[in-house]
């Protein structure tokens, strides 16, 4: 069977969509992610730049809680940009489950990654090192 691209739903081969709402909402889905794209790339790569500078800093350097520091915030930047841009849903991914379930999906994942960001960031504030 066919699914609705944006909710999910199984449909019958002759339609695209199970209404004009998800019709609509798959072309703001499509038309946001085209127009958030660079910002998201640009963020992301900046964000595992970071994230290995951290790395580098806390074991290389012998600054664990310098190194914690940037990293959790690196992280928590991470995750506040997955949150507030969820438009990273994968094109194989949309197609078997849907955007919506693909934009809930993303939000998870960075509420994940926030909560990582924010345990690196107090243990480099709260434990002395």
């Amino acid at each position: 069977m066919k699914i609705c691209e944006f909710c999910g739903k199984e449909l019958d081969y002759d339609h695209a969509f199970c209404d004009e709402e998800c019709e609509n909402n798959t072309f703001i889905y499509y038309k946001k992610r085209k127009q958030f794209q660079t910002c998201f790339n640009v963020t992301s790569i900046i964000c595992f730049a970071v994230i290995m500078l951290g790395t580098f800093i806390g074991l290389i350097a012998q600054n664990l809680k310098l190194g914690l520091i940037i990293v959790g915030s690196a992280v928590l930047l991470l995750g506040t940009v997955y949150i507030i841009i969820p438009y990273y849903g994968l094109d194989e991914q949309i197609r078997k489950k849907g955007i919506k379930t693909c934009l809930k999906t993303t939000r998870m994942i960075s509420a994940a990654v926030l909560i990582v960001g924010a345990v690196c960031l107090a243990l480099g504030i709260i434990v002395p090192f």
